[in-house]
């Protein structure tokens, strides 16, 4: 995703508040963060903008994070500094990448650090598209598994290598 994409979903989120009943919002693109996971945008009452009276800034309008990899659009708060919420939010982060980790068939464990993944390219049968198979060794009972790279919601197989 690029920072466009993702300013343009957090316009959409700045309409929903509009049609809610929030007063005319702009996003102030100068002052946007961009991290490794993604970006954090800031915005303001169009009023405010355009006047500068501080009696037109909103309160209370706290930042939003789009997620580079999925869109994600979260809404932080405002009684902690931004700091905060972003250090909450990449600790979410790895705990979701971690539950959404496969698990071992054989053994059922997650397929955690001591895990081993490799891509091999290989042409695939049924469509004769090169794709990658991931390739998973399992670090507590090695038993090796795989599925194709671009079908993730697919089992685990067991993996056999011609000898």
């Amino acid at each position: 995703m690029e920072k466009a994409d993702a300013a343009e979903l957090v316009r959409e989120k700045l309409r929903e508040y509009e049609t809610a009943g929030s007063p005319q919002l702009v996003l102030l693109e100068h002052k946007t963060l961009t991290r490794s996971f993604g970006w954090v945008f800031f915005y303001q009452s169009r009023r405010y903008v355009e006047s500068g009276d501080v009696r037109d800034a909103l309160a209370g309008n706290a930042p939003i994070i789009v997620d580079r990899d999925d869109g994600t659009v979260y809404v932080t708060g405002t009684a902690f500094p931004v700091s905060h919420y972003l250090l909450l939010y990449q600790r979410e982060k790895r705990q979701r990448a971690k539950a959404a980790r496969p698990h071992c068939p054989a053994c059922g464990a997650a397929f955690d650090d001591r895990a081993r993944l490799d891509l091999a390219l290989t042409k695939r049968p049924d469509d004769g598209r090169k794709v990658c198979k991931a390739i998973w060794t399992c670090g507590e009972c090695r038993q090796r598994s795989w599925r194709w790279n671009d079908r993730p919601g697919d089992p685990l197989a067991p993996y056999m290598e011609l000898t």
